[in-house]
């Protein structure tokens, strides 16, 4: 208990300071931090897969991590549209998918290669995709030009991605603890209890609300908020969507785990496990909020 509290503590120290280089020194740290999850987490899936004999391309699936990112930096290099750029991450993703399923279909006749195609697209859009686009929200001020000239309107959606899961994922801890009750899913998860995701929803809200209070006032962003429809009606909206979803992703990851018969996906974090792990809430709420992003701010 002690040690996954201090290791939380950590990362969360280390996560501010990851932030502060963002703010007063490149945007690209966020950037490097998001590949080097995919990156580890493409690596702990496909380990996972392997623990149960299942066929996947680690190559293919690396390939797809790299190939994202490198689409993405050179949207914003050429100030590109956001739009033609999620269109080719989405036909990256298909023809490398293609490469694996024609590879299968060259080995119909060895049992090892049955569901090669299907593991390996897994592994590409989880994680991949699902992280991709926090590059996106990153870069909001590139691709919209509502927020032309205020990066900290990036610097706020990024640390929205991330607090409201980490928030949502404390609070569900000890107030589940605190509180116990009927299992949320115990088929999935039997330490999930249903106060401790309504506690987890409290946490997620709290975290927004906060957040937007800090950058809004402190910070004066008052006026760019306004004009990108960050205010006090759709931020507690989408922190209980992002919330709800940060739980989603912490639910599937566990569903991954028990099909697969694995506690962690590593132990890199020591007793929290390793980056899926860590980060299963924030593969689900970058794509919530990039939706956000694209009807309300680009």
């Amino acid at each position: 208990m002690k040690n996954r509290v201090l290791v939380g503590l950590l990362l969360f120290l280390g996560a501010m300071c990851i932030f502060a280089f963002r703010i007063f020194v490149t945007p690209f740290v966020i950037d490097a931090l998001i590949l080097a999850i995919s990156l580890g987490g493409t690596f702990e899936i496909f380990k996972m897969f392997k623990h149960k004999k299942k066929p996947s391309s680690l190559i293919i699936s690396l390939s797809f991590c790299v190939l994202t990112y490198a689409i993405v930096l050179i949207s914003v290099i050429l100030k590109d549209s956001i739009f033609i750029s999620l269109l080719l991450v989405i036909i990256a993703l298909v023809v490398l998918s293609a490469i694996a399923f024609i590879i299968e279909a060259f080995k119909l006749g060895n049992n090892q290669y049955k569901k090669f195609g299907l593991n390996t697209l897994l592994n590409c859009i989880y994680p991949s995709f699902l992280f991709m686009p926090i590059y996106y929200i990153n870069h909001i001020c590139e691709f919209s030009t509502k927020a032309a000239g205020h990066d900290l309107v990036a610097v706020f959606m990024v640390m929205l991605v991330f607090l409201v899961s980490i928030f949502t994922d404390t609070f569900a801890f000890f107030i589940g603890r605190k509180l116990k009750g009927p299992k949320l899913a115990p088929k999935i998860s039997p330490n999930k209890t249903i106060s401790g995701a309504v506690g987890g929803l409290l946490g997620g809200v709290v975290a927004g609300i906060l957040l937007f209070v800090i950058f809004n006032y402190a910070i004066n962003l008052e006026a760019v908020f306004k004009v990108c429809s960050i205010n006090f009606i759709t931020i507690p909206i989408l922190s209980i969507l992002l919330s709800v979803f940060s739980q989603m992703g912490d639910l599937f990851a566990s569903f991954l785990k028990r099909k697969h018969e694995i506690k962690d996906y590593s132990n890199i974090f020591a007793e929290q496990g390793g980056i899926m792990d860590r980060f299963d809430g924030e593969s689900f709420t970058g794509s919530i909020l990039l939706i956000f992003v694209l009807i309300f701010i680009i």
